[in-house]
C-alpha cells in the first residue's frame, strides 16, 4: 500500500477511541464555522508538540513511565510509550526537516537505540515498534527489529484472525488471555504487521485473508464494529453496545488487507460491501 494512505487509516484507527458517534455540542458545531488552520499555524502546532515530547524524553528510559505500564488485563508492558513517541517524531521530521528530530542528532539516537532494544511479547508495542522501525533506513539492525516483529505477529495472531494483548510469556510459555480477543489489540496487530510489509519483509497473502475473514465475520449488521470479542458471528438485528468504538479500526484493516489481497485489476471496479456498510454508518 502506498505509505501516503498510511496517515487516512491511521487516522481511521485512531478515531476509535474516541466517541464519532456522540451528539454534537452547539460549541462543537460553532468551532466547525471558524477558518481552517494555515499551513504556518499547523507547522508551527507540530513543532510545538515535538518540543513538549523531546523536552519530556528521560535518559535510558526515554518516554517510559516509571514503572511498566499495566494493560487492561494486568500485563505489565515496556517500550510502547517510547515507540508511539518516536514514531510521531519520525513523522514530524520527514516533514519539517528540523535538526533536533535529525535521526543522527544525540536525542534521537538514544530514542532509536532504546526502541530498537525492545524484544517484547505485547501487541501494542510490538506494533508502535515496528511502525518507528520501519520509517528508518533499511540498515541490518533495524531490519533485524522488524523480522523479530513479524515472527511475533504472524505467531501471536489467533486461529480466526484476532488478537490479544501478550503472547506467549516473557519466558516462552504459553500464556491463556484473560478474556477473549478485542478489536482493539486486534487493529494494531494488523498495523505492525502492515508496517513489516512497508518496510520490505515478506508478509503471506494468507495473513491478510485471515485479516479480512476476522474482521467481515465480527462486523454487526448495521456496519458497525465493538471492542470486545466474539465466539460467533453478531448475531442479525444486533447492535455493538459502543458502535463507534472500533467501527474506524474495522474499516481501516479491511482497506489494509482489501490492498494485499485484491492485487488483480478486475475489468469492473467491484465495491467492499463490508466497507462500503460501515463507511454508510459514519
Amino acid at each position: 500500500m502506498k505509505r501516503r494512505c498510511h496517515w487516512f487509516l491511521v487516522g481511521l484507527a485512531a478515531g476509535s477511541a474516541v466517541g464519532l458517534a456522540w451528539p454534537v455540542t452547539k460549541a462543537a458545531a460553532d468551532d466547525w464555522q471558524t477558518p481552517p488552520p494555515t499551513g504556518a499555524q499547523v507547522v508551527a502546532a507540530i513543532k510545538r508538540g515535538a518540543d513538549f515530547l523531546q523536552q519530556r524524553q528521560k535518559p535510558g528510559i526515554c518516554w517510559e513511565p516509571g514503572r511498566n505500564s499495566i494493560t487492561a488485563s494486568g500485563y505489565r508492558e515496556r517500550g510502547g510509550e517510547s515507540a508511539l513517541v518516536l514514531e510521531a517524531l519520525l513523522y514530524a521530521g520527514q516533514s519539517l526537516h528540523l535538526p533536533e528530530l535529525n535521526i543522527f542528532s544525540p536525542q534521537m539516537q538514544a530514542a532509536i537505540k532504546y526502541v530498537a532494544s525492545i524484544k517484547t511479547h505485547d501487541t501494542y508495542v510490538a506494533s508502535f515498534q515496528a511502525n518507528a522501525m520501519a520509517l528508518l533506513p533499511p540498515k541490518r539492525e533495524y531490519m533485524k527489529v522488524l523480522r523479530r516483529d513479524r515472527r511475533f505477529l504472524a505467531a501471536s495472531m489467533s486461529r480466526g484472525g484476532g488478537y490479544s494483548y501478550r503472547w506467549p510469556g516473557a519466558n516462552g510459555q504459553a500464556v491463556r488471555p484473560r478474556g477473549e480477543w478485542d478489536n482493539s489489540n486486534t487493529q494494531y496487530g494488523v498495523l505492525g504487521m502492515w508496517a513489516c510489509g512497508y518496510a520490505g519483509l515478506h508478509v503471506p497473502l494468507s495473513y491478510w485473508q485471515r485479516v479480512g475473514e476476522h474482521w467481515r465475520r465480527y462486523q454487526y449488521p448495521d456496519g458497525t464494529w465493538g471492542y470486545n470479542g466474539h465466539r460467533h458471528r453478531p448475531p442479525a438485528g444486533s447492535a455493538s453496545s459502543r458502535p463507534d468504538s472500533m467501527t474506524p479500526a474495522g474499516l481501516a484493516s479491511l482497506f489494509i488487507a482489501d490492498e494485499f489481497t485484491h492485487t488483480a485489476a478486475p475489468i469492473q471496479p467491484v465495491a467492499d460491501q463490508n466497507i462500503r456498510r460501515g463507511l454508510n454508518w459514519l
